[in-house]
């Protein structure tokens, strides 16, 4: 070749230079770029709150609750839940701060000049064969590469920066798909490491549109949360919008809830607020009724505690809509109450007042109301006349009585004993003694 062809080879090769010297310079930045996005990583991992700590928290919280029959406890369960809140906070500000430094990092990056694809105000011999050897074997930076524009080693597919990337426009090394920054990613436009997916942003993530690491599902913003939707920290969660950890189920928010709608720890039901509730709609702790208020309460719509009738306030009621404790019957106000419609303590009849009574409607209420003597004003009647009554005269008509016999008369004979009085003595005078001699009379 004489001097000419190698000017034009020489000339032929500025471009290609210049396209290299500018590949160069976006790799290195590019590399600088995954040192921040290291960083930010490493940061919010040192920020985030250990889940020993959080467990630490709600095992404590469990303790407290377990031992306030009273209501003693209020204030250390309110610094507990305070802190609890607080824990939440911090991870939210350092998932946020990372969400933003990622950002930031992804947004810096100049994108990678594509591959001259000809070499136009050359000489047609040169830039015909130059042409011909681009399309026979495109342009990369490295060795074992199969595609364009790679820097890099073993990358098959174009615009990858790395090495053993399969896809394209990747940054990193193992990548198995397009548009990844990191490595070790399966699938498309993840940034982070080891994530299974596409669109995540962290570690080892298995979904799509994760934020965290170690999530399982998809729309995911945590740490090892399984399933959709969900925000938190844990690595057992299972369903659809649990917030917390260890819940299983739809909409619960907590720990180790698996029913729907429940907020709290441990709840199985649906729609409950607090700890280990079974039923639905429950406030309270370890209620397998409906809609009570309180603790362990296995009827329904209780306020109170330990009450397994149903509409009753109080505590350890076996009846039925009554006001107090320890009764046994229905629809009594007060204690101990084993009849009906009872008011007060111990009663076994019904509808008594008072205490103990074993009879029907007894211990009613009675008034004596007492009336101070009356006297009465003088009365004073007017004289009036009475007029003169006349009689007729009375006239009656001969009364006749017919003869009749009287039927003869007999008596038995009568024999009178003789009677003897003893002598009486009164002071002043003596009587004698007598003696009346008998009779008889004849028949």
């Amino acid at each position: 070749m004489g001097r000419a062809g190698v000017r034009g080879d020489v000339g032929s090769g500025g471009p290609y230079a210049g396209w290299l010297s500018a590949s160069a310079t976006q790799a290195r930045q590019a590399a600088t770029q995954a040192g921040a996005l290291l960083a930010e990583f490493e940061a919010v991992q040192a920020a985030m709150v250990q889940p020993i700590m959080v467990a630490a928290n709600r095992g404590d919280l469990v303790s407290l609750v377990l031992s306030n029959l009273f209501g003693q406890n209020a204030p250390a369960i309110a610094s507990v839940e305070a802190a609890y809140e607080a824990m939440w906070a911090q991870d939210v500000a350092a998932m946020s701060a990372y969400h933003a430094g990622a950002s930031a990092v992804i947004s810096a990056l100049t994108p990678f000049t594509k591959p001259l694809q000809g070499l136009a105000g050359l000489p047609d011999h040169l830039a015909s064969a130059a042409a011909a050897a681009a399309a026979g074997t495109p342009f990369s930076l490295g060795f074992g590469n199969l595609g364009g524009g790679n820097v890099g080693n073993g990358n098959l597919g174009a615009g990858n920066f790395g090495n053993g990337n399969l896809g394209s426009h990747n940054f990193g090394f193992g990548n198995l798909g397009s548009n990844n920054f990191g490595p070790g990613n399966l699938g498309s436009g993840n940034i982070g490491f080891g994530n299974a997916g596409s669109f995540n942003v962290g570690l080892a993530n298995t979904g799509s549109n994760n934020f965290g690491y170690a999530n399982t599902g998809s729309n995911n913003i945590g740490i090892g949360l399984t399933g959709t939707g969900q925000i938190g920290f844990g690595s057992l969660n299972s369903g659809l919008g649990t917030l917390g950890l260890l819940n299983s189920g739809t909409g619960n928010v907590g720990l180790f809830n698996s029913g729907t709608g429940n907020v709290g720890i441990g709840n199985s039901g649906s729609g409950n607020r607090g700890f280990f509730n079974s039923g639905l709609g429950n406030f309270g702790v370890g209620n397998s009724g409906d809609y009570n208020t309180g603790l362990f309460n296995p009827g329904d719509v209780n306020t109170g505690n330990f009450n397994s009738g149903s509409f009753n306030t109080g505590s350890l009621n076996s009846g039925d809509v009554n006001t107090g404790s320890f009764n046994t019957g229905n629809i009594n106000t007060g204690f101990f109450n084993s009849g009906d419609v009872n008011t007060g303590l111990f009663n076994a009849g019904d509808m008594n007042n008072g205490v103990a009574w074993r009879g029907t409607g007894q211990g009613g209420l009675h008034f004596n109301i007492g009336t101070p003597d009356l006297t009465l004003p003088p009365i004073n009647i007017p004289s009036f006349a009475i007029p003169p009554l006349d009689l007729p005269a009375i006239t009656t008509s001969n009364l006749s009585i017919p003869a009749f016999d009287l039927a003869r008369i007999s008596t038995p004979p009568i024999i009178v004993p003789g009677l003897d009085l003893a002598a009486v003595a009164v002071p002043g005078f003596t009587l004698n003694s007598a003696a009346l001699g008998g009779f008889s009379l004849p028949s």
